[in-house]
């Protein structure tokens, strides 16, 4: 009985933090306390064994749904945290993808250049670098809640930005190149004059315009990118502490 008794006393120390296992355990104090007063022909002892073996099977049983409830919350702290670092893997490979393009754009110091002598350019499909923000959602509850807007606006932007990439690929190939060809501009070099008389308003403004829309598109997505990676990596570091995370940042010196 002794060690029944102290086999008990631990379960019960074990669960003296859980509010709703201490609120039972005083309603079944209460309960044998007022059989002992009430019932007769019934040992005591017996009244004592049977409340202690109730008390067993609750602390038991308590236990055991506090042991499932700390395994359900180590998973979710474990696939909370690979969904995040699958968020920066995403957006390391988008911030790669950016860096790539930019550095085709700024080999060409003027815009000129940009629009008549860079080659044309098609991205792969990026289709697949897109995040799950529903995977994520947890991230409300951090102390910056607003970053998941801020991500959805990048996520919209990146793709937006790749776009406007191969527009300014398809308008060179059917439009530059074949003006180009038909006045026999190909490989010769000729001053921004020369060409817009050569090859027409139209399309040397329209040339003009859609290389400096896509360049400019490209770096401020690229900018915007490296910022969101940056707020993500503390909020994850904030939720996640002592863990590990995905980071590929790219300095200045790096995308040259």
């Amino acid at each position: 009985m002794f060690n029944k008794i102290k086999d008990i006393s631990k379960k019960i120390e074990n669960l003296s933090e859980d509010k709703n296992f201490l609120n039972m355990l005083v309603f079944f104090l209460f309960l044998m306390c007022l059989l002992l007063f009430l019932t007769e022909g019934i040992e005591k002892k017996d009244i004592g064994t049977a409340g202690l073996t109730l008390i067993s099977t609750l602390a038991g049983a308590t236990a055991a749904f506090r042991l499932n409830e700390m395994k359900d919350k180590k998973n979710q702290f474990k696939n909370d945290h690979a969904q995040l670092n699958i968020a920066l893997f995403i957006i390391v490979n988008q911030l790669n993808a950016l860096q790539n393009i930019l550095s085709r754009y700024e080999e060409y110091s003027s815009t000129n250049s940009k629009a008549f002598l860079m080659p044309a350019y098609n991205p792969p499909d990026y289709s697949n670098l897109f995040i799950s923000f529903e995977k994520i959602s947890f991230i409300l509850f951090s102390s910056n809640p607003q970053i998941l807007l801020k991500l959805t606006i990048q996520q919209d932007g990146f793709h937006h930005s790749i776009d406007a990439v191969r527009q300014r690929n398809k308008f060179y190939v059917e439009q530059v190149q074949p003006a180009f060809h038909n006045k026999e501009l190909i490989n010769k070099l000729a001053s921004p004059e020369e060409i817009k008389e050569s090859i027409g308003l139209s399309i040397f403004n329209g040339a003009i315009q859609i290389a400096e829309n896509s360049h400019e598109l490209i770096t401020q997505i690229f900018n915007d990118t490296e910022i969101l990676h940056d707020q993500i990596l503390a909020i994850g570091r904030e939720l996640f502490p002592g863990q590990k995370f995905v980071s590929g940042r790219l300095s200045k010196g790096q995308r040259k």
